[in-house]
């Protein structure tokens, strides 16, 4: 439900953007999502600024972010860690060991603890 919203909104974004950009406010229609919140809002007010101008700054900060270190999606007690670009399969393989390391250890000291209820009674 929420990925459908977000794809009406960006369709209606889009829109908008065709219009803008045929009125020569701004150049392309994907420009706006390139502005803030609040910039968006000001541009819906009518507010007079180089929108050309203001959205030509964002690219690049834009670009500048994707060159962050890429941030963990998944990060495990063991220090495993699942970044996006990790391929499913992999990722997966990843999680089923993890998920049997564990199970075994949990087991390993089910058995303990038993065996020493058995020995005590």
């Amino acid at each position: 439900m929420a990925i459908r919203m977000m794809g009406m909104a960006r369709e209606g974004l889009l829109a908008s953007g065709r219009e803008l950009a045929a009125a020569g406010i701004i150049n392309q229609p994907d420009d706006l999502f390139f502005l803030t919140i609040d910039e968006l809002h000001s541009l819906a007010a009518g507010e007079a600024r180089d929108w050309p101008a203001v959205v030509a700054a964002h690219p690049a900060r834009y670009a500048r972010e994707t060159t962050r270190k890429l941030i963990p999606r998944l990060l495990m007690s063991d220090g495993t860690a699942f970044a996006e670009g990790v391929g499913k399969v992999t990722a997966a393989a990843g999680m089923v060991n993890w998920l049997a390391a564990r199970y075994h250890r949990l087991l390993k000291g089910l058995s303990t603890w038993y065996s020493t209820l058995i020995l005590n009674n």
